[in-house]
């Protein structure tokens, strides 16, 4: 069963579970914008991607990205958090 914590409550793992979002995501973006030699037919690949395609490209560009989402979900099963409702202010600047 999973614990359950009150809506207003700060955790820590949370906070460094949302932080490590961003943090992939913003380095899968850069690392896709600077390894893609078309940015505009890769959009438009990835726009018309059917789903084995999507996830395909999904895997190949955001690795990072989908690592922190899964160990998000994992956390907010086992815990009963949502990661973006008890992590924002350990998120936040100077709350390390």
């Amino acid at each position: 069963m999973a614990r359950q914590s009150p809506s207003n409550a700060q955790c820590e793992e949370c906070a460094a579970i949302l932080r490590e979002m961003a943090d992939a995501w913003r380095v899968d973006s850069r690392q896709m914008s600077a390894s893609a030699p078309d940015a505009h037919a890769l959009r438009d690949e990835w726009l018309h991607a059917d789903d084995d395609r999507f996830h395909e490209l999904s895997q190949t560009y955001y690795t990072r990205t989908l690592q922190a989402r899964r160990r998000k979900t994992e956390h907010e099963i086992l815990t009963g958090h949502s990661v973006v409702m008890n992590g924002w202010r350990g998120f936040l600047p100077g709350r390390r």
